[in-house]
Order: C-alpha cells, then sequence, then structure tokens
C-alpha cells in the first residue's frame, strides 16, 4: 500500500497524530474546541511514525514512499515520537477500571512513579512495567483531559468523587510512605524464603553426595535466615498494622468532612427565608384559607346540582317510612292469598284424581262455615 508524502502533515492537521513534545507541555485539554478537531483510536507513544503508519495500515511493509531500497523508514532524524489518543484513551479506560476493581481506600488510590508504572503496566496490554515516557503520557493524559489523579514527581492520587479538596496533603505522603515500607518488607520476605529453600534444597544434595560438612553448613545458613526472616516477619505484620490503623483514620477524616459539608448544606437550607417559622405559619394560614374556600365552592355547586334536577319541595322521611310499612302490609296479604290459592288448586287435583275417585257412591257437597265441604253417601 503507498501512501503520498503528505500523509504525515495531513494526519498532524487534524490531529490524529500529535507530537509527543506538544501533548506534553499543553496546557489546554486535547479536547478544547480547536485542539482536536477529529479523534482516531490509537495509542502510540516512543514510536517512530513509519511503524505507526503502518499499523494504521496506511504504509505497508515496503516503507513511507512504496520502496525498501531507498532505506528512508530505516533513517530515525524523520520519526519522531507522537501520541495518538484512542488507544491512549483505551489504555487510560483499562487503568480506570482496574482502579475501580482494587477500591476506594486511602491507599489504594496511592502510588508512586515506579509502582504506577508497575502495577498498571499489564492494563495497558503489556507484560512489562510501562515505560517512563508511556506513563508520562498516561499521567498527563489523566489529570489534564479526564482530570481523574494529581501527581507530583513523588506521589500520584486517584480522585474520590466524594473528597474534596483534590490535591496531595502531608497524610497522603505519609500513607504512601508506609505503604511503600509494606511492599519493601513483602520483597525482603519472599526473598528471605527463597534463600531458605534454597538452602535446604543444597543441604539434601550434599547428603545425598555424602558432603556431611557442606550440608551442616547450609543449615547454619539456613537457621540464620529463619531468624531473619521471622523478624522481618514480624516488622511487616507491624507495618500492616499500622497502614491499617492509618488508612481508617484518614477514612474517618474523609468522613468527618463529608458530615461537615452535609451540616453546612442543611444549614444554609434551614436559612432560607421560606422555612423561618413566620412564613410557614402564614403559608400554612393561607392554605387552609383556600382549602375552606374550596370546600365552601363544592358545597355550593352541589346543592346547585341538586336545585337543577329537582324542582319539588323536600322530601319528607316520616312519610317514605310510611309508604314502605304499606308496601310491606300489601306483599304479605298478597304472599296469604298466593297460599290459599295453592292449597285449593291441591286439593282440586287430589278430588280429581283416581286415588280419591269412588265407584258406585254418591258425592255431594255443602257449606260448613263458610267453607265447602265434600260429603259422600251410598
Amino acid at each position: 500500500m503507498h501512501c503520498p508524502p503528505s500523509s504525515k502533515i495531513e494526519l498532524q492537521a487534524n490531529k490524529s497524530l500529535i507530537s509527543l513534545s506538544d501533548f506534553l507541555n499543553a496546557k489546554d485539554s486535547i479536547y478544547a474546541p480547536g485542539w482536536l478537531p477529529g479523534r482516531i483510536a490509537a495509542f502510540v507513544v516512543g514510536k517512530p511514525l513509519w511503524w505507526t503508519l503502518e499499523q494504521l495500515g496506511i504504509v505497508g511493509e515496503e516503507g513511507m514512499f512504496g520502496s525498501s531500497s531507498s532505506g528512508r523508514h530505516n533513517d530515525t532524524r524523520w520519526w519522531g515520537d507522537y501520541v495518538v489518543t484512542s488507544l491512549l484513551e483505551g489504555a487510560a479506560d483499562q487503568v480506570l477500571e482496574k482502579q475501580r476493581v482494587k477500591g476506594g481506600g486511602a491507599g489504594d488510590r496511592l502510588y508512586s512513579f515506579d509502582s504506577f508504572r508497575k502495577d498498571f503496566g499489564t492494563a495497558v496490554g503489556t507484560e512489562t512495567p510501562l515505560t517512563e515516557v508511556d506513563a508520562k503520557v498516561l499521567l498527563r493524559y489523566l489529570e489534564r483531559d479526564r482530570k481523574v489523579i494529581v501527581f507530583d514527581k513523588e506521589v500520584i492520587k486517584f480522585i474520590a468523587d466524594n473528597v474534596s479538596p483534590h490535591e496531595i496533603s502531608a497524610i497522603d505522603r505519609g500513607i504512601l510512605e508506609l505503604k511503600n515500607a509494606v511492599q519493601g518488607l513483602h520483597a525482603q520476605v519472599d526473598g528471605l524464603q527463597n534463600k531458605v529453600d534454597e538452602c535446604t534444597r543444597k543441604a539434601s544434595a550434599a547428603l545425598r553426595q555424602k558432603r556431611k560438612p557442606v550440608a551442616l553448613n547450609y543449615l547454619r545458613s539456613r537457621k540464620e535466615l529463619e531468624e531473619l526472616l521471622s523478624k522481618r516477619l514480624g516488622s511487616l505484620h507491624t507495618l500492616e498494622s499500622t497502614l491499617i490503623h492509618v488508612e481508617a483514620a484518614a477514612g474517618d477524616i474523609e468522613i468527618m468532612k463529608s458530615f461537615e459539608s452535609s451540616t453546612a448544606t442543611l444549614r444554609t437550607l434551614l436559612a432560607h427565608p421560606s422555612l423561618q417559622r413566620e412564613s410557614i405559619e402564614a403559608t400554612m394560614d393561607a392554605l387552609a384559607e383556600v382549602n375552606a374556600d374550596a370546600k365552601e365552592f363544592d358545597e355550593a355547586i352541589r346543592i346547585g346540582g341538586g336545585l337543577a334536577t329537582n324542582t319539588e319541595d323536600v322530601i319528607d322521611e316520616d312519610d317514605l317510612e310510611d309508604e314502605l310499612r304499606g308496601l310491606i302490609e300489601e306483599v304479605k296479604r298478597e304472599n296469604v292469598v298466593a297460599d290459599d290459592e295453592r292449597d285449593i288448586a291441591s286439593i282440586r287435583a287430589k278430588l280429581h284424581g283416581k286415588e280419591m275417585q269412588v265407584p258406585n257412591e254418591i258425592l255431594r257437597t255443602e257449606d260448613k262455615g263458610g267453607a265447602r265441604v265434600v260429603l259422600s253417601t251410598s
């Protein structure tokens, strides 16, 4: 793939490539208007421009001008050091994610320059610590453009959202010194343990070779190393315990600052004229008055609606009760009559039935006290 000689100029013009010196010395964010018209997803620091363009697919292995015989891509005078943005952005995202997972303790937010390079080397896709240039660019970006850290030559501090001011204090420096001392002791303990194991292996090997004096010498060395290891472990325990207490105290200070800020905010709110006793009483009185007016309006509307739908006089409740009792009596009488009719119908059905017929007999009826009685005679 061939690329015209103007490619480098065009990439710099639209800020796809940023000169390393310009990036580190710029005071304004690269995202400020006019600073970065376009953004490309890549991050290269301390790499030759030809290599960068090859990774972006702009040039091939034959070089910038399409010919490896020219040897121009082997001339380091035109390479320079450049920063391209999106791998830088991706690296920053990885660093912030790793930091988020670690937690938010005071000690967890503090790093020295060397520990930052070591801890976050794998976060940007390398198995070794970041180079000094890579680390400087990444720190500059996190501070100026992301505003998530503050740092000086000795201390790097990730900013907690709920902690202010965002500055490095004497407490931070003390915590970092303790943290570095603990890490140093851990390294010493690991080294001493390795030496103890090595003495054990060598003593065993000497015994297998029937070199008893040599084996005894290794055992004496192991004994001394074990005593030193025991002392270092005691010191490590003391330092770790101290670091825990210091971090707890620093956390308490941050909590107290949050309490103070919350108290000041609440005081400011309570001092608002709307929350003064006189204002509250006046507001509640006005609210009660408005509710009373609303109730009067509601009653007036309800009464007006009743008058509009009922032009007769007000109904007397006693008259309604009398009418109800009369209806009840009438229903009872109707029920009695219905029962009598059902009885008569039943008797007639039985009289006309086969079971009540008397052959060769004469039937007659007569009145008995207003009721008709059936008599039979032969």
